[in-house]
């Protein structure tokens, strides 16, 4: 059972450049954020919880492991739960979001495998 003052946020971070201008839309003119919040929601459907339980959000920053540790400290969470995606070299040599926010968070994180072909917010 959750807690009755509790409440689950999803979060999304939009990567940026640290120099230059980003697009805020796509290819097709489809504003990122709109795109990025809609594909959080139909992601979150699944949860089945009370609306007034789940928040989300859309994010901005050149450093997503950072978005997401400043989120977490900026709201104190208490636990966080961290979506990781495929293997590869270069990841493994350079690090990922998820591993970041492993070794730097001040709560506890959960790190999740998403499945090959499996769905991504």
């Amino acid at each position: 059972m959750i807690e009755p003052d509790a409440r689950i946020a999803c979060v999304n971070v939009i990567k940026t450049a640290r120099l230059g201008i980003d697009q805020g839309s796509d290819d097709r003119d489809n504003n990122q954020h709109v795109v990025r919040l809609v594909q959080l929601k139909t992601w979150a459907e699944g949860i089945n919880l009370p609306d007034h339980w789940l928040t989300y959000s859309v994010l901005e920053g050149p450093d997503p492991g950072q978005v997401i540790i400043d989120q977490a400290t900026a709201n104190h969470v208490d636990h966080n739960l961290v979506g990781a995606q495929g293997h590869s070299t270069t990841r493994r040599c350079l690090g990922s979001v998820s591993a970041q926010v492993v070794a730097e968070a001040h709560c506890s994180v959960t790190v999740i495998r998403v499945p090959e072909g499996g769905v991504r917010a």
